[in-house]
């Protein structure tokens, strides 16, 4: 499970999302790849894109820190709404 904790816009147009990864089951687990979309206050999809982690590792029943960085060209929305936002897996 994934919990957004910050999302802001860089100066170059980047979007910095910090999200806590839960791991609630009793084994850990390991992520390769994470394709991810963050939606607006509005609920527009703001920013789509797969990440390629080397070596994240969440230890069962923990939570860890990441922070995924969507370039400017992965930016689907200018003027986008952050005072409520989410962050999810895409399936």
């Amino acid at each position: 499970k994934m919990t957004g904790l910050q999302a802001k816009v860089a100066e170059n147009g980047d979007l910095h999302v910090i999200v806590f990864i839960r791991n609630g089951s009793k084994k850990d687990i390991k992520l390769e790849k994470l394709p991810l979309r963050v939606t607006d206050a509005a609920g527009d999809v703001v920013a789509e894109g797969s990440f390629a982690i080397e070596n994240l590792m969440v230890k069962a029943n923990t939570t860890k820190p990441w922070t995924f960085i969507f370039p400017a060209s992965l930016v689907k929305k200018e003027n986008m709404d952050l005072s409520r936002w989410t962050v999810s897996i895409i399936q």
